[in-house]
């Protein structure tokens, strides 16, 4: 076993110990021990139930901070809206298209997708001839 030589300051305390542990027959190092574990799990229950109003705390403040993100970005897309539309679609009509045609022509397909999208056009006739 243990030992803890546990000092009392206040004679009115060691006086009070003595008697309450003689009432409740068990010795007063019985006595001290379940005060200070019912005092420990106190605490412990306080400080878990501290722990839990902070996190709601927390949790209540992130929820409000995301809302106001969701707002802030609702707002910022409708004023975005009223803006002109950074891209313009405009169409590449291939077909007319001749082999003298200028630079700037042959620049609008400088990467070739148009040719990509024939050959497929290409590659799919040739698949259903083929299957017939």
């Amino acid at each position: 076993m243990n030992v803890f030589p546990l000092r009392l300051r206040s004679q009115g305390l060691r006086d009070l110990v003595r008697e309450i542990a003689a009432s409740e027959q068990i010795s007063q190092n019985e006595l001290i021990e379940q005060a200070v574990a019912h005092e420990v799990l106190l605490r412990g229950a306080t400080l878990i139930d501290d722990l839990e109003r902070a996190a709601h705390r927390i949790g209540d403040l992130t929820d409000a901070e995301y809302a106001k993100i969701v707002d802030r970005s609702l707002t910022d897309f409708a004023e975005g809206e009223g803006f002109a539309e950074p891209l313009q679609a405009y169409a590449i009509d291939i077909e007319n298209a001749t082999q003298d045609a200028t630079q700037e022509e042959r620049d609008i397909d400088s990467l070739g997708v148009m040719a990509a999208f024939d050959s497929a056009q290409t590659y799919s006739a040739q698949a259903d001839s083929a299957q017939t």
